[in-house]
């Protein structure tokens, strides 16, 4: 398919709709956020694509059991390297991602995008 909206809506029936498929199997659940996460970032590719597919990639690849990487994905890709995050709404959106990821992997402060602010 040459239209990020196909990649984006099948990977939209993984996150919200197959999920359910899972009950409390939670690998199944987890592989199911990762084909979400390959189908988002497969539209996110697409020039066109609006920028919240980036943001449900970030999500699953977390839900899919890897915070490391979802964490890697948000800074990078995301943060540093989009250039279409230029809105303030969509710099609020990721930082707290970025920071939520941060104070969950427990990020060295010296190595954290956003450093907790230091007690007085």
């Amino acid at each position: 398919p040459n239209r990020f909206d196909l990649y984006y809506k099948l990977g939209f029936l993984y996150d919200q709709k197959l999920i359910r498929d899972c009950g409390g199997d939670e690998a199944c659940r987890q592989e199911r956020y990762a084909k979400a996460a390959e189908l988002f970032l497969r539209a996110d590719e697409f020039p066109e694509a609006p920028t919240y597919i980036a943001r449900d990639a970030g999500r699953c690849l977390e839900k899919s059991g890897n915070p490391q990487a979802a964490y890697k994905f948000w800074v990078e890709k995301v943060w540093r390297n989009d250039r279409r995050i230029h809105s303030t709404l969509d710099r609020i959106i990721v930082g707290r991602e970025i920071r939520r990821l941060e104070e969950r992997l427990d990020i060295d402060p010296a190595s954290r995008l956003f450093p907790k602010p230091t007690p007085q």
